[in-house]
């Protein structure tokens, strides 16, 4: 049975991690799509051509097509893998067994979804015919002023949760004070960073790179120290085995004591 500290901590757990792929998400939405451009570019921002697009839309019409239809690509693999593997009885060959239910499954799952797609769509196109419809700007991030200086970013749109879990972030502030009665200039910028990933992932990568940085002394570039890791690697090759079974031979003599 799961006790009711356990469920409280996963509950805990999940919202910690719900808040984070919210304020993730949030902050990536608005500043693609939302509010005035921060900076000024020199060169027009466009997409590419559809030619440069082409291999794109090949790939995922094949992903697309795979998994619609995983029988038809499963008989077009079966003579090669038989062909490089040699093996005649493969798992797949008679398409029986948990497998390949599953990928059919799925594909029929897909052609389900594809088919309440098409009809909400219809549905959508029946219910507007006779509606105007019009295109109007995106939310402009809380703001209507025409100025970027002033919007509301996403940062800011998370901080009431941001300082609800603040106890796991560590936020650095970069801030330029206002001065004198008529200011010109002001900054301020805020980052959160999560202790958890300085900790577990940043913090023993940055010494690991320390580590073989140490070791760096042996790339300079000299034929000798080449062929001396040939040689360091063919020894290790040769005795790393031997070491391992005169250990083994040594436990085993103990074991007999």
């Amino acid at each position: 049975m799961i006790s009711l500290i356990s469920i409280v901590f996963i509950v805990m757990g999940l919202a910690f991690i719900g808040g984070l792929a919210l304020m993730c998400f949030t902050k990536a939405f608005g500043v693609v799509f939302l509010g005035n451009p921060r900076h000024t570019f020199h060169h027009e921002v466009k997409e590419v051509s559809g030619f440069q697009l082409a291999p794109l839309y090949a790939i995922a019409a094949l992903i697309i097509i795979i998994g619609l239809f995983p029988k038809l690509f499963l008989d077009l693999l079966i003579k090669p893998v038989q062909l490089f593997t040699g093996l005649q009885q493969l798992p797949f060959v008679a398409f029986q067994g948990n497998g390949l239910e599953v990928l059919v499954s799925v594909s029929h799952a897909s052609w389900y979804l594809i088919g309440l797609v098409l009809i909400l769509l219809g549905l959508r196109k029946w219910l507007l015919r006779n509606r105007t419809i019009t295109v109007m700007p995106t939310w402009g991030c809380g703001y209507t002023a025409p100025t970027a200086k002033i919007q509301y970013t996403a940062s800011s749109f998370v901080k009431t949760y941001s300082k609800l879990f603040g106890m796991f972030f560590l936020i650095f502030k970069k801030e330029k004070e206002v001065q004198g009665i008529f200011p010109t200039d002001a900054h301020l910028e805020t980052r959160p960073y999560d202790k958890i990933e300085k900790w577990l992932i940043d913090y023993p990568t940055v010494n690991f790179k320390l580590f073989l940085d140490r070791f760096r002394f042996f790339q300079n570039g000299k034929l000798q120290f080449y062929i001396l890791y040939g040689i360091i690697f063919i020894i290790l090759i040769i005795s790393i085995p031997l070491l391992y079974d005169k250990a083994i031979q040594f436990i085993e003599f103990l074991k007999q004591l």
